[in-house]
């Protein structure tokens, strides 16, 4: 059984579903480079967005970084999660071999250029190799999530009256 970083289901509700919606919505632009999207589904990346910040900011926390990001408990379960989807996506090699703690840092701030050149809409700048990493790594997320929110729910039951 996996150990659960999120204290509730809130949490892997959220991102769970967050990052269904990002992937979903990068397979799109995978199709479609062109692909025009709702002002909701720019709502979406924009939240993808913060997530990734969120995943760099616990990063750079792990790295013994000083002062010049938000560093909080949100932030080190967030690069938690990402840190085992890193480990999924090397063994699986969708991503070079890691040489050191800053080479992390680079990918997840390579996600997150593309997240944000789609928040830009400037769809003819992304970068096709990055386009499928973010696109596999909000895929393998989701799956995680999904598996931790049905081990969530099988932990703690619903309760009917």
């Amino acid at each position: 059984m996996a150990t659960l970083v999120f204290g509730e289901r809130g949490a892997v509700f959220n991102y769970g579903l967050l990052s269904t919606k990002t992937s979903r919505l990068l397979k799109r632009v995978v199709n479609n480079p062109m692909q025009s999207f709702s002002e909701e589904e720019f709502r979406i990346f924009a939240k993808a967005k913060t997530f990734l910040d969120q995943i760099i900011d616990g990063q750079r926390l792990m790295e013994g970084e000083k002062g010049g990001f938000k560093a909080s408990l949100e932030s080190v379960e967030a690069v938690s999660h990402a840190l085992r989807i890193l480990s999924v996506l090397r063994t699986e090699q969708m991503i070079n071999e890691i040489k050191d703690i800053s080479d992390i840092k680079k990918i997840f701030e390579g996600i997150r250029d593309v997240i944000q050149v789609i928040n830009e809409r400037q769809f003819g700048n992304i970068d096709s190799d990055k386009l499928y990493l973010a696109r596999n790594f909000f895929l393998l997320i989701s799956r995680k999530f999904v598996s931790d929110a049905q081990e969530l729910a099988q932990l703690h039951p619903p309760m009917t009256l």
